[in-house]
């Protein structure tokens, strides 16, 4: 098992997941597992999260699932995390004035093609000065995003708000400039100009052909061209209703199921 201290490990299936660290030695165990396919993997500050079976990623995309089958054993299932690179900065806004608790986060660039998980380091939250650190990244080419933190009050259409922008100072990954990390170099001055936009809401109910309310639904709201998609669970709010807020402007699709 990983033997620097305190690794967290996961354990992910379909529908359920179970964390647990290490000890002092590096080891760590979960019982009780049912039956199935599990992705197992394991990080800690300032190395390169690993994955069960997949030595190389995410340079190399294939994930492979531990199967288990009731009452069976896994022994030695063992990962060996790896130093990573680092990446510094400071998020403020359009006036130079920093962020306090912006969210930030090193995802992969959209020619990555796809992955398991586009996040490939731990977030981060920059401090009273808008500064950051993220540890732990893999090699490679990769995109910076600073989610900022959203206003507790819920805004009305049309308001503006921070969104969550690339570096240097793109809503959109495609406009975005990326950055390469080798080895387990620090790469600085990766600043980010968060700007602010109005954002907007989408409200309605779900209802039948013959105009009956439907309260055990989901509702899907997924932008267009895809890559954030929003769920209201079922059952939807009270008599069908169902909300959206602080949306970005754009195009979406719109369904319930």
């Amino acid at each position: 098992a990983a033997s620097n201290d305190r690794s967290q490990f996961a354990l992910r299936p379909r529908a359920q997941e179970a964390e647990t660290t290490t000890d002092d030695a590096g080891r760590y165990a979960f019982s009780g597992i049912a039956a199935g396919h599990y992705l197992l993997g394991a990080q800690s500050r300032g190395y390169v999260m690993a994955l069960y079976g997949s030595p190389r990623w995410p340079s190399e995309r294939a994930i492979v699932p531990v199967a288990l089958d009731d009452g069976q054993h896994l022994n030695r299932s063992d990962l060996v995390l790896r130093p990573g690179g680092s990446v510094r900065g400071r998020v403020v806004d359009e006036a130079g004035r920093p962020l306090r608790d912006a969210r930030v986060i090193a995802v992969a660039s959209q020619d990555a093609g796809p992955r398991l998980n586009p996040v490939l380091a731990a977030p981060t939250p920059t401090d009273d000065d808008g500064r950051y650190t993220l540890e732990g990244v893999p090699e490679g080419d990769f995109l910076v995003q600073a989610v900022p933190r959203p206003n507790p009050a819920n805004p009305g259409a049309g308001s503006q708000e921070y969104l969550p922008t690339y570096y240097p100072s793109a809503a959109d990954p495609s406009d975005a400039v990326g950055i390469v990390v080798k080895g387990v170099a620090l790469t600085n001055g990766i600043d980010i100009t968060v700007r602010r936009k109005p954002m907007y809401s989408i409200a309605g109910h779900v209802l039948t052909a013959g105009g009956e309310i439907l309260e055990a639904t989901e509702v899907v709201l997924e932008s267009v061209p895809p890559g954030l998609r929003y769920h209201v669970g079922g059952p939807t709010l009270g008599e069908g209703a169902f909300s959206f807020d602080r949306l970005k402007p754009g195009r979406y699709i719109l369904w319930a199921r």
